[in-house]
């Protein structure tokens, strides 16, 4: 089985390559600063990591709704946050 981890790092880099911020930077390259960030300062947990990566994954997902691989979100879980 996949981890989730490699799992939210395929689905953004899917959908956040082709976007810009202001800045000229890929929404994937700024994804992957935050998850390396959160690394440096001692996170491990693999699914904060994950969140991390799809932090903006579905800000940008309704410009190309029909190019997301829902399949893969299925295989993350679906728990309370009661």
């Amino acid at each position: 089985m996949t981890s989730k981890l490699t799992l939210a790092y395929e689905l953004a880099k899917h959908v956040n390559s082709e976007y810009l911020r202001l800045s000229g930077e890929s929404y994937f390259n700024h994804v992957q600063k935050t998850v390396k960030l959160l690394q440096d300062i001692g996170i491990t947990d693999e699914e904060l990591l994950a969140l991390a990566y799809l932090h903006h994954t579905f800000d940008l997902s309704n410009e190309f709704k029909n190019e997301i691989p829902y399949e893969k979100l299925s295989e993350f879980p679906s728990q309370s946050l009661d």
